[in-house]
């Protein structure tokens, strides 16, 4: 939970700095302890500072004498020149300083770059990300805007929501409400684990997905199994699988070792959303998420991770395709079993060639 954490905004001077009031709200609202922190070249970039100053605390070097110490840094926006500063340790103003403290101290450190395509392809950038990833600084991919046409637009940064989210996602992995109930799965878990653990194993050797990102689900006489919360997709043990039996109210009534995936409701949604799909898989394929030539499988707005009510952003495309890409937030396949899931995936990698 973000309750009473001291949160850092280091905010540079991207045109994304007008916007940053949005993250400060969501700060705010989730019972963090927000300060703005302005670099030189951002001041003139924000036009409503009476009214940011009436809602959190703006520290500028003369007025941050007094300022609790930070749990949390987030640099939004973060411009080429910023997050070069960073790779190299550059501390030439009172943010910058502080950042480079925070880093020193090992506090969590949120990079979101807004640059456009001629930064962000520049080839200093990939040295700069591995720099600063080796930092332990967590690094929100940007967005590739995309004409109709395929052409790349422009690289800007990502929603304040997914900011938000990346921030959020470290303290608190389940937004749902839950009930545990006490239930022998054990003959449930042997049946399903070895297909569970070969496509799991698939999705990793493919590349769609990696660690603990994404889930597999599945509809089964007595509810939904799907991976827990925190499983390695890649590699699976019978502990990982958790049973949904019951979903009435918004409550999720689970039995199993570990909650289910943070991302329930989204697949609980789905379930009663498309009645034909038995299978559900969801994975993090850069090279698909990022293609120009997979535009029509976008969702048109970022979708918020673990929360009820978000469906309709990309339901239309699952109804046409049976897949798609929740902007900036991976893939989605919906089939009648794994296999035939699996190889829509291989599919779609295949359009992006």
């Amino acid at each position: 939970m973000l309750q009473n954490k001291i949160v850092y905004v280091i905010v540079t001077g991207a045109t994304k700095a007008k916007g940053v009031m949005i993250l400060l709200d969501m700060l705010k609202k989730d019972g963090a302890k927000p300060i703005l922190m302005p670099t030189p070249a951002a001041i003139p970039m924000i036009d409503c500072w009476d009214s940011i100053s009436r809602e959190v605390i703006v520290c500028r070097e003369s007025s941050c004498d007094k300022i609790p110490e930070e749990d949390i840094v987030i640099v939004a926006p973060c411009t080429f020149n910023t997050f070069s500063k960073i790779s190299y340790g550059i501390a030439d103003n009172y943010p910058m300083s502080i950042l480079h403290a925070a880093i020193g101290k090992g506090k969590h450190v949120v990079v979101a770059p807004a640059m456009g395509s001629q930064y962000w392809n520049h080839p200093a950038t990939p040295r700069a990300q591995d720099i600063v990833s080796s930092f332990g600084v967590e690094i929100v991919w940007p967005e590739y805007v995309y004409s109709a046409s395929g052409e790349l637009e422009k690289i800007t940064m990502a929603p304040w929501e997914k900011i938000f989210d990346t921030v959020y996602h470290r303290y608190q992995k389940i937004r749902y409400e839950e009930k545990r109930i006490k239930l022998n799965i054990d003959e449930i878990v042997d049946t399903n684990y070895p297909e569970f653990s070969a496509i799991g194993n698939k999705m990793q050797e493919d590349h769609y997905t990696n660690t603990s990102a994404g889930f597999l689900a599945k509809r089964i006489d007595g509810g939904v199994l799907v991976t827990r919360s925190g499983s390695l997709v890649g590699n699976l043990s019978c502990s990982d699988l958790t049973l949904i039996t019951d979903w009435k109210h918004r409550i999720v009534s689970w039995s199993g070792e570990g909650m289910p995936s943070s991302e329930t409701p989204l697949i609980l949604e789905i379930f009663n959303a498309f009645p034909d799909a038995n299978v559900i898989i969801h994975g993090h394929c850069r090279d698909i998420t990022y293609s120009s030539k997979m535009i029509r499988y976008h969702s048109s707005e970022y979708l918020h991770y673990g929360q009820w009510g978000d469906l309709f952003k990309i339901a239309p495309v699952l109804k046409q395709y049976k897949r798609g890409i929740m902007k900036l937030h991976g893939e989605i396949i919906l089939a009648n079993d794994f296999n035939e899931a699996l190889r829509d995936y291989l599919k779609m990698y295949e359009e992006t060639l």
